[in-house]
């Protein structure tokens, strides 16, 4: 008998956000990767339109502070993570580090006192 593998069941339906794509002007949506459930961001127009983005962190790039930090990955198997500006190549901000957000600052900050 064969066995297959077994797959968790996940929420298929793609979350609407405001967001415009770049390349169609249709609305970009929130979906979950299958490798490790990650989420990014992709055109609603799929399969017409196969435009994605990685999801922003809710931190602003502090060498442009125009663009936000998104986490991305090499496209070597088994690489870290790493964080840079959305915006590149205008901006080149890497980090290995993760990003600490506002309120993360902030309940630092706190403990500290």
């Amino acid at each position: 008998m064969k066995t297959g593998k077994f797959y968790l069941p996940t929420n298929s339906e793609p979350e609407e956000t405001e967001e415009i794509c770049d390349k169609c002007n249709s609305p970009m949506v929130i979906k979950r990767r299958r490798s490790d459930n990650g989420k990014f961001m992709a055109c609603s127009a799929y399969p017409k339109c196969r435009n994605a983005k990685s999801m922003p962190l809710g931190v602003k790039c502090p060498e442009c502070e125009e663009g936000d930090i998104v986490e991305r990955r090499s496209r070597r198997r088994g690489s870290r993570p790493f964080f840079g500006c959305n915006r590149y190549p205008d901006c080149e901000y890497l980090t290995n580090d993760p990003p600490i957000t506002q309120d993360e600052k902030i309940s630092t900050a706190s403990s500290n006192t």
